[in-house]
């Protein structure tokens, strides 16, 4: 239950390799990316291969393919229910090829991140609660290469059928 701002100093520890900070009840404004020379960002924690923020009340607009490009080795990034809204420009379409659990529920999303298409490590993903309107995507099928055990797209306003994601299972 620890409350107040993420402390700064995290992000002067650049050995560091997992940080999880869920379930607490933090605040303030988080930024991905460095915009000038005094802010603290994710980007120099190149070593990060966990991140787990989810269930506190941070702020903050997250572009994630800048931020699977800036921190490469992650492998779970879990977002959900942390205050911080995530886009995605879908420039970019092979960030971060090793992720293997993404939970973005409740984030703002509003379409589905291309980049997924290419995680071909994915075993866990959550794009659950969110904007996302339209089709579920073709791709989504490739989508951990028949790895994928858990797949969340509830309430959102998608429309179609979900390929088999699940390899041989049938349902």
């Amino acid at each position: 239950m620890l409350q107040g701002n993420m402390p700064l100093e995290l992000f002067s520890l650049q050995s560091l390799e997992k940080l999880s900070l869920a379930n607490n009840q933090l605040s303030g404004q988080i930024d991905v990316l460095d915009n000038g020379p005094n802010l603290q960002t994710f980007q120099r924690l190149t070593n990060l291969t966990y991140l787990d923020l989810s269930y506190n009340n941070f702020s903050g607009d997250w572009e994630l393919d800048a931020l699977l490009s800036s921190v490469t080795n992650l492998e779970l990034l879990k977002l959900s229910y942390s205050g911080i809204s995530v886009t995605t420009s879908n420039a970019n379409h092979y960030v971060n090829l090793g992720l293997r659990i993404l939970s973005l529920a409740t984030c703002s999303l509003k379409v589905f991140p291309v980049s997924i298409k290419s995680m071909t490590n994915l075993v866990h993903l959550d794009l659950s609660n969110n904007d996302i309107q339209g089709h579920i995507p073709d791709w989504i099928g490739e989508t951990g290469r028949n790895q994928l055990s858990i797949l969340d797209l509830s309430n959102n306003s998608i429309t179609g059928t979900i390929p088999n994601v699940f390899g041989d299972w049938s349902w």
